[in-house]
């Protein structure tokens, strides 16, 4: 009995041993993991695209959430007809390809190791059959996914390509990074986080990217990654796999919400993507001005810290959502006049404004209420969105998009309206947007306190000037139809540009003193409008413009010819 107890007693110690070591093994593993994917990073020689200029393209969410096969080959034709030679050279299919319906919702159609597909309902040939019609038109082919492990796949214990030896519900974080509980997608909870130190990670993103290229994609829009940012490990694997790669591919992160330059900076300093989200859903209708508001603020702060292009990384202000619908009826451009113009303001700028983040804090909650005209008796009301609004809106939008050098992705409706194209296939303003250099924003003046209240009030405004400078002024893309028919001017002595955002609610008289803003003071200036062509008088102060609230101006400042 003694003899059988001293047994047991050492068959019990050897067992305790054994169980400290394998959690020993285990702790090594998982630190040895998270420094695998560490190493994959930096050491990989990378495929990921880092372009010399910001991408170009369509994007489907916007108006084709239930995008199917023969309406995305169809849209692809158009759009290529229509903007392929200006440029813009990818077609994105976006959320909802994977589910019934297009619903993200929906049922989600899974292969055996866990990763999407395309719904059979709307892609009986699978999505390579969509993509390589897509290509034969031209356009780059791109594919939204999301982050994580959907809950399908959990519950059945699917395996992980590659590394079969463990099952995807093994790979599920039990933290909370985030917010989300299994750090969910905070609008998608059926998909769940992965624990990016567990040994087979790095091998399920892998299958995810090389599914995705079997699919047909040149370009990823890797969703719920990035956001002030929440998931970094899990944006280290995806980025890794991508990277690693045999194919070229572009890579786009969002969604964006919380980001500031300090993230916009490890972006690029680790080539993480080819373009990342830097502010929430925009869409610009969904918030009214106070996205674009927002966005304005948002893109002076990145542009401040100069990180637009750095190491071929591309801050993105989302979508742009112009197309017929978004005109109304306002015919075009509203002319600016005079009428009703309110305080008069000469503007006075530092040459360069610093880093520091500069209205950061009125990002708070500005998105979910629009607060606009009419001041004062009833107060700020909601979105206003009349057709002289919607036009000044647009204007602004196409003038911050171009000379701030971000993304151009259109989700506009196909066809695209001759005003939609004037804005968007402008071979001036293209020509800033790809190769403009010293972009800079100038300055803000006025009552710039923003909040929920928008800027200033009934008798003061803000005013936000940017400038940007071309070498050479030559378009490297020919423009399909302008605004104003037959009135494009020659760009070829062009040096500097500017543009002007009236971000409050009553028209302002503006004038801008150009030796403070173009290098060269001791010439006269030629001054031409950048959307219209036509020619803007100067005067010894400057150029003058009545901006009406939410407008802007965009002009080309070149050395006037002299005889």
């Amino acid at each position: 009995d003694n003899m059988s107890k001293k047994v047991q007693g050492c068959l019990l110690a050897k067992a305790r041993v054994l169980e400290s070591v394998k959690q020993m093994e285990m702790a090594t593993t998982a630190v040895l993991g998270v420094l695998w994917w560490f190493w994959l990073v930096s050491t990989a020689h990378s495929k990921l695209v880092l372009p010399a200029t910001p991408p170009r393209g369509f994007n489907s969410f916007d108006h084709y959430g239930g995008i199917n096969a023969t309406t995305a080959v169809a849209t692809a034709e158009i759009f290529a007809k229509q903007f392929l030679d200006s440029g813009y050279t990818n077609f994105v299919i976006d959320g909802g390809w994977s589910t019934s319906g297009g619903n993200i919702d929906a049922k989600q159609y899974l292969d055996g190791y866990g990763r999407p597909v395309a719904a059979p309902d709307r892609y009986p040939d699978g999505i390579k059959a969509v993509a390589d019609k897509v290509k034969a038109t031209g356009l780059a082919f791109g594919l939204w996914c999301i982050r994580g492990v959907h809950v399908d796949a959990v519950a059945n214990k699917l395996p992980v390509k590659g590394m079969e030896q463990y099952t995807l519900d093994q790979l599920v974080d039990t933290g909370s990074p985030g917010g989300g509980p299994n750090g969910s997608c905070l609008w998608q909870k059926d998909w769940l986080g992965v624990n990016a130190s567990h040994p087979a990670a790095q091998a399920y993103y892998d299958s995810r990217v090389e599914l995705l290229v079997e699919q047909g994609a040149d370009f990823i829009k890797a969703d719920c990654m990035m956001c002030g940012p929440c998931y970094t490990p899990e944006m280290y694997l995806f980025t890794s796999a991508v990277k690693r790669h045999p194919k070229e591919l572009m890579l786009s992160y969002s969604p964006g919400g919380g980001n500031n330059p300090t993230h916009g900076a490890w972006v690029a300093a680790e080539t993480m993507g080819t373009m990342y989200r830097t502010i929430t859903d925009f869409h610009g209708g969904w918030y009214g001005w106070g996205g674009l508001q927002q966005a304005l603020f948002v893109a002076g702060n990145f542009t401040a810290a100069a990180l637009h292009g750095a190491n071929g990384t591309w801050p993105d202000l989302d979508m742009i959502p112009l197309d017929a619908h978004w005109w109304q009826q306002s015919q075009g451009n509203i002319p600016l006049s005079s009428a009703g113009a309110g305080k008069n303001s000469v503007l006075a700028y530092p040459s360069q404004l610093t880093p520091s983040y500069v209205q950061a804090a009125m990002h708070d909650n500005v998105a979910d209420n629009d607060h606009t005209r009419p001041w004062p008796s009833t107060g700020p009301v909601g979105k206003i969105n009349t057709p002289a609004e919607m036009a000044h809106r647009g204007q602004t939008i196409a003038t911050l998009w171009s000379i701030g050098k971000y993304p151009l992705m259109s989700a506009g409706a196909l066809p695209a309206d001759d005003t939609t194209l004037g804005y968007l296939t402008n071979k001036e303003a293209l020509s800033v947007n790809a190769h403009a250099d010293n972009v800079r924003v100038i300055g803000y003046q006025g009552n710039c306190t923003c909040s929920n209240g928008g800027c200033g009030d009934n008798t003061t405004s803000c005013i936000a000037v940017w400038a940007a400078d071309l070498t050479n002024g030559t378009p490297k893309h020919t423009s399909t139809t302008a605004v104003a028919a037959g009135t494009t001017a020659s760009t070829a002595a062009t040096t500097s540009f500017v543009a002007a955002f009236n971000m409050g609610e009553i028209n302002v008289t503006v004038t801008i003193p150009l030796p403070s803003i173009v290098a060269d003071v001791d010439v006269n200036y030629a001054v031409h409008d950048v959307w219209s062509g036509k020619v803007v008088p100067t005067t010894s102060a400057g150029v003058e413009a009545v901006l009406p609230p939410h407008g802007s101006v965009y002009w080309s400042v070149s050395a006037a010819a002299t005889d």
